[in-house]
């Protein structure tokens, strides 16, 4: 009821925003199962050559000015001629132009730029491509990793807008003194401001690794918000699995690295040569076992600081601030096409992700060959194929 009278309230304004912006009182609005919003204009002068001009201007300004525009699918201009004669009245409606959300976006064109976020700095970001489907924004893994490992994903773009971005201090984004930003709800807020910055109506998102985390957080605290499909690529979406998989992988290497591994952690100690060349053991097995070279990520730097305050030592190990984390319990809360990928050698197992599969309603699952976490840089192909197929029948759902 309250977001019902909300909505009242939103129409009231609107209605009056169209009356001042196209200089008459006769404006009427009517909104369908909440999602279908039709303007009629009464006894409006306008000449039957300039009505198209008028109607998509009016939609616009529906879409720029209207506060519950991101729940619409459509909106509707219609025109109303109402006469009254002695006593008698009628009337002639006309409803000559309907769009949809989709057609009245603001295209996207390619560009790279700087856009300021909560947490005082600036984050860097690029759109890619102009295929006509629903954008795409692509979320870093780390917490502190950056985008240009996920550059190839860019591929997408004769589907779709692709949106890459360096999260805030990190990669090319700008670095605050301040670290008390480094939270999920600060990085979900990020997200939103880099949304509603390229006015993004309806969007996908492809998170992978933490980015599955904030992907996961935005659907969640964002419901019926227009994401229209997720993609969780090597998805770590609850702490206690991700380091019950890790257990288990670790305890496949050998004898002599798991005893390093068992001395660092029963000592806290994590900054011996010898961890280190455990941790690269690991690493080799399952985060990229091509090492395929990036030339995207030339010159950009990570941030440690942050991985280690935030996670900790090693994929292995979660000793920051993330180490309760666990949506585990709210899988079955999302309501909207999700793809679970993952790489055959993944530190996110195939098997965490059939585990996620029966807790998310109608989720998918790819399972890459012939590569480990970094899926799209071990397999770039067969890992672009999987998530431009998903996204596809997405666009249609």
């Amino acid at each position: 009821l309250l977001a019902g009278c909300a909505d009242l309230k939103d129409l009231g304004k609107l209605q009056q925003g169209l009356a001042a912006n196209f200089h008459t009182s006769g404006v009427a609005i009517d909104l369908a199962n909440g999602n279908a919003l039709t303007v009629t204009f009464v006894n409006l002068a306008v000449s039957d050559s300039d009505r198209p001009s008028l109607c998509r201007q009016a939609a616009e300004f529906v879409r720029d000015h209207y506060a519950g525009y991101d729940h619409l699918r459509t909106v509707a201009v219609g025109f109303k001629r109402q006469i009254g004669i002695a006593g008698f009245s009628a009337s002639r409606s006309t409803v000559p132009c309907q769009y949809t959300t989709a057609e009245l976006a603001t295209p996207l064109t390619p560009h790279e730029a700087m856009l300021t976020v909560p947490g005082g700095g600036r984050i860097w970001y690029r759109v890619a491509g102009t295929g006509p489907g629903t954008p795409v924004i692509v979320i870093h893994g780390g917490p502190g990793s950056t985008s240009c490992g996920l550059t190839p994903f860019t591929a997408l773009g004769n589907d779709r807008p692709v949106i890459l971005y360096d999260q805030l201090g990190t990669g090319r984004s700008d670095r605050p003194a301040d670290t008390t930003y480094w939270n999920l709800p600060h990085f979900v807020a990020e997200l939103q401001t880099l949304r509603d910055s390229l006015g993004l109506s309806r969007v996908d998102l492809l998170g992978h690794s933490w980015g599955t985390a904030v992907a996961m957080e935005y659907a969640l605290t964002h419901p019926n918000s227009g994401v229209e499909a997720l993609v969780l690529a090597g998805p770590f979406l609850s702490t206690p699995r991700w380091i019950e998989d890790a257990d288990s992988l670790v305890g496949d290497l050998p004898d002599s690295l798991q005893r390093i591994i068992a001395r660092a952690d029963s000592a806290g100690n994590y900054d011996s040569p010898r961890y280190a060349a455990a941790v690269n053991a690991y690493y080799a097995q399952h985060l990229s076992i091509t090492n395929h070279p990036r030339p995207a990520c030339e010159g950009v730097r990570g941030n440690d600081r942050m991985y280690r305050a935030m996670w900790g030592p090693s994929e292995f190990r979660s000793t920051g601030t993330l180490r309760t984390y666990d949506r585990s319990d709210r899988l079955g809360e999302l309501k909207l096409p999700v793809l679970l990928l993952g790489g055959q050698y993944d530190e996110a197992p195939p098997s965490r992700l059939r585990w996620y599969q029966v807790r998310i309603p109608g989720s998918e699952i790819a399972v890459i060959p012939g590569a480990a976490h970094a899926e799209v840089r071990d397999n770039p192909d067969s890992t672009i194929a999987a998530v431009r197929a998903f996204l596809r029948r997405a666009d249609q759902h």
